[in-house]
């Protein structure tokens, strides 16, 4: 009897966490890497209005063969539609990308709906910059953030999107 109960019983799902939105075979894919470490990231809450908080969790990605990183953020919603505006604008205009345009890297940027895709170069006289690939986007009221950052590669705006969707399959 205890056999039937237990087996009759509902499973509780587990929550997904940042690391299991994208998969080791879809990252090496697109960057042509080996993902050689994954590290989860608990990221500070962001207090909201209406009395509440967003949750922020994050993943890492070591990349062996780039000596670069690809890293994931997810702001777990359902997020307002302000909180959405405010992730769009940020991630066009923070202090780390104000840094790169002031030293005359070289952005190029593609606007989805609901994302916003962009890749920095930075200039031919800096020989220890870093080359970026990002995309920021929502997906069923949820944000999502990736980055991929290396001295020897750069991803395109098309590249960064694929993993962006990617990881949006599995947002909930």
């Amino acid at each position: 009897m205890m056999l039937l109960i237990v087996l009759a019983s509902p499973v509780m799902a587990e929550e997904p966490t940042a690391c299991s939105l994208l998969t080791s075979g879809e990252i090496e894919a697109v960057t042509g890497g080996t993902v050689s470490a994954t590290e989860p990231m608990q990221l500070d809450d962001i207090p909201s209005d209406h009395n509440r908080t967003v949750t922020v969790v994050g993943c890492l990605w070591g990349l062996a063969h780039q000596t670069g990183q690809l890293s994931l953020t997810w702001f777990r919603g359902p997020l307002t539609d302000a909180e959405i505006g405010q992730l769009l604008t940020v991630s066009r205009n923070s202090m780390g990308i104000d840094n790169m345009k002031s030293a005359n890297y070289r952005e190029i940027s593609k606007e989805f709906p609901n994302a916003w895709c962009s890749t920095f170069s930075p200039p031919s006289s800096d020989k220890l910059g870093q080359l970026l690939s990002a995309c920021t986007g929502v997906v069923k009221r949820h944000g999502l953030s990736i980055a991929f950052g290396s001295p020897s590669k750069l991803l395109t705006i098309d590249q960064a999107k694929l993993l962006l969707d990617k990881a949006s399959e599995r947002a909930r």
